[in-house]
């Protein structure tokens, strides 16, 4: 469940109406599902179903939702303004997203042609699949979609991961184990060929790695150059939040007008790499 190789990344048949809103039927259609290739084999990434499939394991161990859970164990210990599943009175903070619109110039990417090829595709699934979601709407935050729902803003999420670039440590109380971040940081799994993105891809148990894809064929050439030790994760429209141990280092990236490509674009890889020149210069 963790590194992507449970062979779930979408559902076939069409979620129905605010699908994603309830927690239950999405579990149920999840259950029933047909895999898409032979778990554990090799690695497609669940873009939103990774929410349900590792939070249901949540709920079930814990008897707390996967929100609740969240911010007992993650977001309250590190005071991190991170929600799954945002509380109305928060709602005038939030900023409207807007969605990228493509450059008709730019080379095509393998996931886009996938995409576009056949409504029957992991690519066309995993992205158009979802029950009409919107992510501008006061219900579409308030549910707790783990897969793609977070709430918060680049000071939260590198907050968030502090403790995971200080040896468990987060203003002196100490979060998590050395060697549980070590595991975290593990590569787990990684492929020439992502299922679902089409693109060498390195995952960690629940994070991901960093992959240099610059030599790939024009269109696949989505990138994340970061330190070999560190790890975190890219969202949609390329925000990210990555903890770097051999630095001491968390460093998050958000945005409401979404960029291209599916790992860091051309605004925030030179960020990552602006950061890296300094400490090294220290």
């Amino acid at each position: 469940m963790l590194n992507h190789t449970a062979a779930l990344p979408a559902l076939r048949d069409p979620v129905k109406p605010d699908g994603f809103l309830d927690w239950d039927y999405m579990i149920e259609r999840l259950s029933a599902e047909k895999p898409f290739w032979e778990p554990g084999s090799r690695n497609g990434y669940h873009m939103i179903t990774f929410g349900w499939t590792v939070g249901e394991l949540v709920r079930r161990v814990s008897g707390m939702s996967l929100g609740q859970f969240f911010q007992k164990e993650i977001a309250g210990p590190t005071n991190a303004e991170v929600w799954l599943g945002l509380p109305e009175a928060l709602e005038p903070r939030v900023s409207k997203i807007f969605m990228n619109k493509p450059d008709p110039n730019a080379p095509i990417s393998d996931f886009v042609k996938g995409l576009i090829a056949s409504p029957e595709s992991i690519q066309c699934l995993a992205t158009v699949n979802m029950g009409g979601w919107d992510v501008n709407s006061q219900k579409g935050r308030a549910a707790e979609i783990g897969g793609g729902g977070g709430i918060s803003n680049a000071r939260g999420l590198s907050r968030m991961f502090i403790p995971l670039s200080n040896q468990g440590f987060c203003e002196g109380k100490q979060i998590f184990k050395n060697e549980t971040i070590a595991t975290m940081g593990k590569v787990s799994v990684e492929t020439d060929q992502d299922m679902t993105l089409l693109i060498p891809t390195r995952f960690a148990l629940g994070f991901m790695k960093g992959v240099d894809n610059r030599n790939e064929s024009p269109g696949n050439q989505d990138s994340s150059i970061i330190g070999e030790n560190a790890f975190g994760h890219i969202g949609a429209g390329v925000s990210f939040v990555f903890a770097d141990p051999d630095y001491g280092v968390s460093m998050a990236y958000t945005m409401n007008k979404m960029g291209p490509g599916l790992m860091m674009n051309d605004r925030g890889q030179p960020l990552v790499d602006s950061i890296y020149g300094a400490l090294k210069k220290a």
